[in-house]
C-alpha cells in the first residue's frame, strides 16, 4: 500500500472504531 492510501485507510478504520465504541458505551 502507498503511505497516502494507508493513512486514509487507518483514518477510516479509526472513525469506525469511534462510532462502534459509542455504541458499546451506550
Amino acid at each position: 500500500y502507498c503511505d497516502s492510501r494507508r493513512k486514509v485507510l487507518l483514518e477510516h478504520v479509526h472513525e469506525g472504531y469511534e462510532k462502534e465504541w459509542w455504541d458499546y458505551t451506550e
